[in-house]
């Protein structure tokens, strides 16, 4: 089936775009980061506990925005006729289809790719590879895939990966963006110097030690309870963590 034509509205300095795509319609940002998905016309009736806030929007666009600049929304409904826009947390995916209202239209936040996940939290696509790869094959991987090994400069970002690693594995050791240049740390995917107000405080103690040779690439691994960096070799083997 041929696409629809495309409906752009320009609101503020976010770009929306709505097209329909066989069965399936989106809602993408300019900046091709996350797309809202629509997931079916039918719900059960949503816990009081799922709303965020409802409100009425001039179309389904407007609704989308609001969702995509509110952190803590994974999904919003919007309601042709009365045009009421129900802004939710909850993942949508986790619903039955039953209660069928044509009327009603519902969307959960995924991302452009489908196999990353979108982070709210931290406006990020991410994706966790638990084949290992030295660090140019990694990095090889997430740039076919439209990204770059995941950059942990944030306290935030090593909270999530905390939480998330460690449901997954109890001795978690990830490769991620990083490298040492001429003696200088620096995140590679910017090129900016690694320094403690952008993921500097994360070092493990005592790293990096450069206790071998080559040691000029990153992961993050367990450090007692959390997560922290380490210096490697680049030709080492690891799982590794892409973003886009």
């Amino acid at each position: 089936m041929a696409r629809g034509s495309w409906i752009v509205i320009f609101v503020a300095l976010f770009i929306y775009t709505f097209t329909n795509y066989g069965s399936e319609s989106s809602l993408t940002p300019a900046n091709k980061t996350v797309t809202f998905v629509y997931e079916w016309s039918a719900s059960n009736k949503l816990p009081l506990s799922g709303f965020i806030t409802t409100m009425v929007k001039e179309d389904v666009n407007q609704c989308g925005l609001e969702c995509y600049i509110n952190l803590s929304c994974n999904g919003f409904s919007f309601t042709n006729g009365s045009n009421v826009c129900s802004i939710l947390k909850m993942d949508m995916t986790n619903f039955t289809k039953t209660q069928v209202q044509p009327s009603t239209k519902y969307y959960r936040a995924a991302c452009d790719r489908r196999d990353y996940s979108y982070v709210r939290s931290l406006q990020l696509c991410i994706k966790v590879h638990f084949e290992s790869m030295n660090v140019s094959d990694a990095n090889n991987t997430c740039a076919n895939e439209g990204g770059h090994l995941m950059m942990v400069d944030t306290q935030q970002k090593r909270t999530y990966l905390q939480e998330l690693l460690y449901g997954i594995t109890d001795n978690p050791a990830f490769t991620i963006d990083g490298g040492k240049v001429a003696g200088q740390w620096y995140w590679h995917s910017t090129m900016e110097l690694i320094n403690f107000s952008n993921g500097g405080s994360i070092w493990k103690e005592g790293q990096p030690d450069g206790s071998g040779l080559d040691y000029d690439c990153l992961i993050i691994s367990k450090m007692f309870v959390d997560l922290g960096f380490d210096d490697v070799q680049c030709g080492d083997l690891h799982p590794f963590i892409c973003q886009i």
